[in-house]
C-alpha cells in the first residue's frame, strides 16, 4: 500500500521536539498521536522516547516526512541527537518545565529540557515547573521562588 500525505501539515519550529511536533501534527489532523503513527505505519511506542533516539532510523524518518510533507532531514533534526556526556547529564528525559504561553499552543522545545534554560527562546517568558507533588502543588513554580544558595537562613563562611 502506497503511503499518502496527511490532509493537513504543520511546519516544525526551530528547536522543536519530535514528540511535540507529532502532537501538533495529530491535533491539526484531528486524531491522537498513536492513531497518527499507526496511520503512517510506525510502531506506536511512547513517542517521547523518539526525542532521544540518536538518529531516527531512515525508514521511520522517511515515513514521517512523506506523511507530513517535510524533508527527512527535518524530522531527524527534531531529536536531541549526539550530546556530550555533560549535556546528556544536564538534559531531562521528561518534561520538567515549560513556557506557559507557548505550551498552550502545543509547542514543546528541546531547550525546555535543558537544566540551564530559564526563559523561553521563542517568546522570552520565564519557564515554569510542571512537576507536581502528591498534594497537587507545584514543586517549584518559578525559578525566582526556588531556594537559593545565598538564602539569609544559610550560614556561609566560618
Amino acid at each position: 500500500m502506497k503511503q499518502r500525505p496527511l490532509p493537513k501539515t504543520v511546519t516544525p519550529l526551530a528547536d522543536e521536539l519530535l514528540s511535540g511536533w507529532l502532537t501538533r501534527l495529530a491535533v491539526t489532523n484531528h486524531c491522537e498521536v498513536d492513531e497518527l503513527l499507526a496511520h503512517i505505519g510506525i510502531e506506536t511506542r511512547q513517542v517521547a522516547m523518539m526525542d532521544f533516539d540518536l538518529e531516527v532510523d531512515a525508514t521511520t524518518a522517511e515515513k514521517i516526512s512523506i506523511a507530513a510533507r517535510v524533508a527527512a532531514e527535518t524530522v531527524q533534526s527534531l531529536t536531541f541527537g549526539t550530546m556530550t556526556q555533560t549535556e546528556a547529564l544536564m538534559t531531562a528525559r521528561v518534561a520538567f518545565q515549560s513556557c506557559p504561553d507557548c505550551s498552550r499552543r502545543g509547542i514543546a522545545l528541546k531547550q525546555w529540557r535543558k537544566l540551564w534554560a530559564f526563559d523561553c527562546q521563542i517568546c522570552g517568558t520565564r519557564l515554569l515547573s510542571i512537576l507536581i507533588k502528591p498534594d497537587r502543588s507545584r514543586i517549584v513554580s518559578d525559578v525566582r521562588t526556588a531556594p537559593s544558595f545565598n538564602h539569609p537562613d544559610r550560614v556561609s563562611g566560618p
